[in-house]
């Protein structure tokens, strides 16, 4: 697949193109895109005729498609964001809303889904219906007493659970919990 790099993007102040002192001296307020070499946005990209088919795709520092259009002036590059244009993919074909969100590869031009972040995290409700839809909540609370004052505290009052904690950690003890265990117990936490 052919991709036309258009390097990163980042507003400017001032501009070597003499086309913006003109519009600056009769008082309007231009903002500048350029990208890392130098190039104006809009002579190289919007109004390129080049960009006149296929998607160009605008892409966090992160990899991550921020923005797609089949028509490249309809796109604003963000600081720091890298622009692409895939003039061989098909905007019938491929409806740039679904390109929104995905991972990027600018040497193969496959977008992927992004992988799942693991949830490390979770609110006291959630953790605690999680314990209850599972069948847990009984044993959890029969055992907090003899874990002490602090434990049941926390079990009763944090507002957020993590899975790394000593109280998590012990009670995914006291239900004879593997490690996987307790991370699928907080994704299942996390849909509540």
């Amino acid at each position: 697949m052919k991709i036309i790099d258009y390097g990163t993007w980042m507003v400017v102040k001032t501009s070597k193109n003499p086309k913006y002192k003109e519009l600056e001296g009769v008082g309007l307020r231009v903002v500048i895109l350029e990208n890392d070499a130098g190039e104006d946005w809009y002579e190289k990209v919007a109004h390129n005729p080049a960009t006149d088919t296929g998607i160009t795709v605008m892409v966090s520092p992160e990899g991550i498609v921020a923005a797609a259009e089949a028509n490249a002036d309809q796109l604003c590059p963000l600081p720091n964001h890298k622009v692409y244009h895939l003039p061989e993919l098909d905007p019938a074909a491929v409806p740039v809303g679904q390109l929104m969100g995905k991972v990027f590869n600018p040497v193969t031009g496959e977008f992927t889904t992004k992988p799942k972040e693991k949830v490390t995290v979770v609110s006291g409700y959630q953790a605690k219906k999680a314990l209850i839809r599972r069948g847990h909540m009984t044993k959890v609370k029969g055992r907090l007493d003899l874990k002490g004052e602090e434990t049941r505290l926390d079990f009763e009052h944090k507002a957020q659970w993590r899975l790394d904690s000593p109280m998590v950690q012990a009670i995914g003890a006291e239900l004879a919990m593997t490690q996987a265990d307790m991370a699928e117990l907080f994704e299942f936490a996390a849909t509540f």
